[in-house]
């Protein structure tokens, strides 16, 4: 927007635009989402640019994306239709099943009207677009992305910003806001804070504008004063407890989302001197194998040279099955190693009442709550 001023600050928008498309997925998704924003709402200011500026930027633009755009074209973009909500369809047994409860027939009115395909798809896009901030892994414990506190301010910037819709800027950091969860909400997977990373954005300024208009109204009258100093120390106090939210109790609570346990259990085996022997490890796509090259201090070039990568049938990231003598694989007992091997996985896989009879516990992986993240075990 402030090259409406200067036109040569376009060029600074092309070159940022088209480093966020390769930075991350969604912005293939929310990066498209913001310059059509942008073109239709200010289509009368787009033509009056200077054309060389215009088309050079847009070149600019075009340049830094290339790969991206290319990988579109010759299908290595393959994992955006394997990640989306729309490649996984009811399967007709599930239809079946919904249908002979309520002795229906497909095509029929209530079939349209309750349990078609079209209003499945609505009430899984809304679900995930009103459940937005709940998941636990990019949470404080007992927080949102935001503090309660700033619910006010976004309230209160959200009301200015209505009565303003016939400006511009506030219709676009609107709609901005409505339309940031599209690229989290049409994926398979659960509501995602990163892939929506760029609502904080129109949030921000919205809640900054409230807080500016909270301060520009400071007058002399003595209720209003101590009203907006009072809302003041209630931030501060909302602020605290966050701090002590994320620095004391969200390492004991947020532990089970953020992958804890590979660590103590590479260091645990390389202290014990177990690295060596043969090692099989519970399979995940959280890719464990990226953990034993790290913590164990793995050499780069043996890894690629002894590495068995297992690629996904559906085109999605593949798998890491085997390294020299180190095995990942998934596990379900009841299942014999031979004597002497060593099995690390968790206790939803390898229960321990099932395992302890053909397998001795060597160590157990506890995380800071005291809950069980892996059991290390030997083959007897």
């Amino acid at each position: 927007m402030k090259s409406f001023e200067k036109n040569r600050f376009l060029f600074a928008s092309a070159i940022f635009f088209g480093l966020t498309l390769i930075s991350y997925q969604g912005a293939k998704l929310s990066t498209p989402i913001v310059v059509l924003l942008l073109g239709l709402l200010f289509f009368k200011n787009l033509i009056r640019f200077d054309k060389k500026v215009l088309l050079g930027s847009f070149g600019v633009g075009i340049i830094i994306s290339l790969p991206i755009l290319i990988s579109v074209y010759t299908g290595y973009a393959g994992r955006l239709t394997v990640v989306s909500t729309f490649s996984y369809p009811r399967s007709e047994t599930d239809i079946k099943e919904i249908l002979e409860q309520g002795g229906e027939k497909p095509g029929g009115a209530t079939y349209l009207a309750f349990h078609s395909e079209s209003l499945n798809w609505v009430r899984v896009i809304m679900g995930k677009w009103f459940n937005h901030f709940s998941n636990p892994r990019h949470n404080s414990i007992n927080m949102g992305m935001f503090l309660l506190a700033d619910s006010v301010l976004i309230l209160a910037g959200l009301i200015l910003f209505i009565r303003s819709l016939k400006n511009k800027y506030f219709l676009f950091l609107l709609l901005w806001l409505v339309l940031a969860p599209v690229p989290s909400i049409l994926s398979r997977d659960p509501v995602h804070g990163v892939r929506s990373l760029h609502m904080a954005i129109p949030l921000i300024i919205i809640s900054s504008l409230a807080l500016h208009g909270l301060f520009a109204n400071l007058s002399k009258n003595y209720l209003k004063r101590i009203a907006i100093w009072g809302f003041v120390a209630l931030y501060f106090l909302n602020y605290i407890y966050y701090l002590d939210s994320y620095y004391v109790h969200l390492p004991k609570h947020g532990a089970k989302y953020w992958e804890f346990g590979y660590r103590e259990a590479v260091q645990y085996l390389k202290e014990s001197n177990l690295n060596s022997r043969q090692v099989v490890f519970q399979q995940s796509y959280a890719q464990p194998f990226i953990y034993f090259l790290f913590y164990d201090k793995r050499d780069p070039q043996e890894f690629w040279e002894s590495a068995v990568y297992e690629s996904s049938s559906v085109g999605d990231v593949g798998l890491v099955s085997e390294f020299k003598h180190l095995k990942f694989q998934y596990l379900s007992w009841p299942y014999k190693y031979p004597t002497g091997t060593i099995v690390v996985a968790d206790e939803i896989v390898a229960p321990r009442k099932q395992v302890i009879s053909d397998y001795s516990i060597l160590k157990e992986v506890l995380r800071p709550d005291g809950s069980l993240a892996y059991l290390i075990m030997e083959a007897k």
